[in-house]
């Protein structure tokens, strides 16, 4: 029993704990979180994570002095840190359930196509029903899907599925572009390579345009323009002789649109310049400049993002969006509160569109 009313003792500490038991500077944080997002869900031997311990601190500083604006210039230089290291956590907690259920997404999704693959093979005229009661036991977002795949069967917005999208995944001919300071989501999906190179960059293709910012997104004032070269050729599966699908990288698009009303940033125009960085057998990828210059600072800084599809063969394909910000001169004084809020809204994107994918695998 007295060794019962002994005080435990915390051990099993990771850096980013530490750091946060410091009230170290929340560059810290953020270089410990860009190393490895997973170590905000670590916990000291007492079961803390580091939201935990960074809200147990704050409220110890509020129980000695009362409610705090922490916008305050008189809040202790510490605190301020505590405070802006846990913001930066619990967005990061957040974007890890966004992308979490993206996965999952992609997951009951690829059983509901081998499901669909399995009731078409062994029926006489592909219309046989299912048992449903029975497969929203297994997983009741599955049957979601399956049912979405059987109404939509000729109408899915990545087209036609490419008969090469069911071979093997190819030899690597080149390393993937190095993601950008932040990856937002990385998910496998169950659509084949050349199928999604085609719906995302064919400017043939409205997947990006409709279903992605128009019914997805709710953007309106939608305007792609077309590729600067090659822009008939570019996301097509199969090519003339006399094209080298190489040539496409450096080929530019401009694409504009307003964004919706979000919390206290009122709807407003986004200009974005999109470049083809890879484009082969294996990968493709393309960066985005985006600006925003009608929100607050929105003349300071522009969004970097960047969205890079492996081939992993047999109708799959992996996809990993990354983002940094860049910003325009000196950083404003409010630079960690723009650069959450663009990881934020690009993770919210990134998992949009994975999801309008999936939803779209038929």
């Amino acid at each position: 029993e007295e060794e019962d009313d002994k005080p435990r003792i915390e051990t099993k500490w990771s850096p980013l704990q530490l750091v946060i038991k410091s009230a170290a500077s929340p560059d810290s944080v953020d270089t410990i979180i860009a190393s490895n997002s997973n170590c905000v869900q670590l916990k000291t031997s007492l079961g803390r994570t580091a939201s935990q311990i960074a809200s147990n601190m704050l409220a110890e500083y509020e129980n000695e002095n009362g409610k705090v604006d922490y916008d305050d210039e008189s809040v202790p230089t510490n605190i301020q840190n505590i405070k802006a290291s846990l913001d930066l956590i619990e967005l990061v907690e957040q974007q890890q359930k966004k992308v979490a259920a993206l996965q999952q997404n992609a997951v009951f999704a690829k059983e509901a196509l081998d499901e669909l693959h399995k009731t078409e093979n062994f029926s006489d005229d592909g219309t046989k029903k299912f048992n449903a009661k029975m497969l929203w036991k297994k997983a009741g977002r599955m049957v979601k899907f399956l049912n979405l795949y059987r109404e939509n069967k000729e109408n899915s917005m990545l087209g036609p599925k490419v008969p090469k999208d069911n071979e093997a995944a190819p030899a690597s001919s080149m390393d993937p572009p190095t993601n950008l300071e932040y990856v937002g989501a990385t998910t496998d999906l169950p659509v084949g390579f050349y199928r999604l190179r085609r719906a995302i960059c064919s400017s043939k293709s409205d997947f990006l345009v409709k279903t992605v910012c128009q019914d997805t997104l709710q953007y309106t004032d939608v305007k792609f323009e077309n590729w600067d070269k090659f822009d008939e050729y570019i996301g097509e599966p199969e090519l003339p002789d006399d094209v080298n699908e190489s040539d496409f990288i450096g080929a530019k698009k401009n694409v504009e649109f307003m964004m919706p009303k979000s919390g206290f940033v009122a709807a407003n125009m986004a200009y974005e310049a999109g470049e083809i960085i890879q484009y082969n057998d294996y990968c493709f990828a393309y960066k985005r400049s985006t600006r925003n210059p009608d929100v607050p600072y929105g003349k300071t800084f522009v969004a970097k993002t960047q969205t890079v599809v492996i081939n992993t063969g047999n109708n799959t394909c992996k996809m990993i969006c990354s983002v940094e910000p860049e910003f325009i001169g000196s950083k404003p004084f409010v630079h960690r509160q723009i650069t959450n809020g663009m990881r934020q809204g690009c993770t919210d994107v990134f998992c949009s569109t994975g999801n309008a994918i999936c939803e779209n695998a038929q």
